[in-house]
């Protein structure tokens, strides 16, 4: 997953990047070095995100 599909992902769960980051347990600016591309994704967070987005689709 790189940042901009985690950006999107994120505009598709229809979270600000403070709710995703607070959702996460993150600080804001790890969402943001995220995805700007700055700092690679963590598994765990890519595996969670996958897990919401195909929740939502249900």
């Amino acid at each position: 997953m790189t940042g901009a599909e985690l950006r999107s992902a994120r505009e598709a769960l229809g979270l600000s990047v403070s709710l995703f980051a607070e959702r996460l347990e993150v600080d804001q600016s790890a969402v943001r070095r995220w995805e700007s591309g700055d700092r690679a994704i963590p598994g765990p967070v890519r595996v969670l995100v996958r897990l919401w987005l195909r929740e939502r689709s249900r």
